[in-house]
């Protein structure tokens, strides 16, 4: 395979616990904050073994804060041997939901999350600052252009030929791929767990040749019948 230009991935989180246990939320600190369950790490790391198998050459990892996102990151990470960076603006949509709870902007110690997961680059600075990443996003258009920023900010400050896997969240896989290529449709959902789309720079404009795909892993390990309801993230 042959990567010119910018090329950014997106990767959906693994599955995660709350959706496969809700009574998790009731005793949890952070209710919001839910990490994997045992198939969502497994989702991670194939996906990780497929990244590799395919030969795509990342320069970078950007991670959402979340714990979830963080911990798929790492799975990652251990495989292709490339550092972590938190990047705010690849965050969950900080809307007050049954699945997210939010009621302020979320604090994130990253310092603790650098000693669970060791991949983890703490020089780095996010591209969207933590400061910017403000509670609430009433509509799906703050989510876009939070995106439309942190793409931008991507384009100005990495080399041209990076290659960014950035980890994220649901809304984004749903969202922002149409928002950038005018050929795609919407899709319901968010697309499954550990789900890739591929979004590459043609002509001075985003492409998205893939989106959502979860073909890596589907049929490796069982599938999760409510991994998926309609917008959740």
């Amino acid at each position: 395979l042959n990567w010119i230009g910018m090329e950014v991935w997106l990767l959906r989180h693994g599955e995660r616990i709350d959706h496969f246990d809700p009574s998790w939320r009731l005793t949890a600190e952070r209710p919001f904050d839910p990490c994997l369950t045992e198939t969502g790490v497994k989702q991670a790391q194939i996906t990780g073994t497929s990244i590799k198998s395919r030969g795509i050459p990342f320069t970078h990892i950007l991670s959402s804060p979340f714990f979830r996102a963080c911990q798929t990151a790492n799975e990652v990470s251990k495989v292709i041997n490339v550092p972590i960076n938190i990047e705010y603006g690849a965050g969950e949509w900080l809307i007050e939901t049954k699945d997210n709870p939010f009621k302020s902007t979320p604090e994130f110690d990253l310092e603790a999350l650098q000693k669970t997961f060791q991949t983890i680059d703490l020089n780095y600075s996010p591209l969207y600052g933590k400061t910017e990443y403000q509670f609430p996003e009433l509509e799906e258009e703050d989510v876009r252009k939070r995106w439309r920023t942190l793409l931008q900010r991507l384009r100005e400050k990495l080399p041209k030929e990076s290659v960014v896997l950035i980890v994220t969240h649901g809304a984004a896989v749903r969202c922002i791929p149409p928002m950038l290529d005018e050929n795609l449709t919407s899709i319901e959902g968010c697309g499954n767990y550990c789900s890739l789309s591929q979004l590459i720079i043609d002509k001075e404009k985003w492409k998205c040749p893939m989106w959502a795909d979860s073909s890596h892993w589907e049929g490796l390990i069982p599938t999760i019948p409510h991994a998926d309801p309609p917008r959740q993230h």
